[in-house]
């Protein structure tokens, strides 16, 4: 799985020389947790997170881009897959406001349970910090796995970007990543263990 990561860091590289040519936007290298159709998902990240938490009946995905950030870096590897949103600043383009990392358990200790917004899953909240930022962890628990997303806001708008992160992320169900799966190759993903 770590090629995975490679591969996007090497595309990452390629994409970001056009910056020297004098190009401010932030450059989009394809590599996305979008979550697409929510009966047939064909997004083959989210295959691989799948695959790397067999156990997991969910999956993290990105529902949308908060217009003051951009898609960040995946990283898959066995037990563990992430994405990240990335500031959209040129200013402060080494930002990660919100990070999502999917495991297979997750340790609430310390965290609040708090009435979830997302059906199938008991959802937990442990605030660090407010002042400056905005520091914190959600925790999204479900059979088999648990979703945790890693707050890092700065700015005035910090409110407002723990809302948009609440729509920002959603769920896609295993059911959902196996129906795509078998739809493009008649094959199945790995059983789960």
């Amino acid at each position: 799985m770590r090629a995975v990561r490679v591969a996007v860091r090497v595309v990452a590289v390629v994409a970001a020389s056009g910056l020297l040519t004098g190009c401010v936007e932030p450059v989009d290298i394809g590599v996305r947790a979008d979550c697409g159709d929510p009966v047939r998902v064909d997004n083959p990240v989210l295959v691989l997170m799948a695959q790397a938490v067999p156990t997991s009946t969910m999956v993290p995905c990105i529902r949308l881009v908060p217009a003051s950030w951009r898609h960040g870096e995946v990283d898959v590897r066995r037990g563990r897959a992430a994405f990240d949103f990335a500031s959209g600043s040129v200013d402060s383009t080494d930002s990660v406001p919100l990070s999502v990392v999917l495991t297979r358990t997750c340790d609430v200790s310390g965290a609040t349970e708090v009435p979830t917004d997302e059906p199938g899953t008991r959802r937990w909240e442990r605030l660090r910090q407010v002042q400056p930022a905005y520091v914190g962890d959600r925790f999204y628990v479900f059979e088999g796995g648990c979703a945790q997303l890693i707050f890092a806001l700065s700015g005035d708008d910090r409110a407002q970007q723990v809302g948009e992160a609440s729509l920002a992320v959603g769920f896609v169900s295993r059911t959902a990543v196996q129906a795509g799966v078998r739809d493009r190759t008649d094959a199945e993903l790995d059983p789960r263990p």
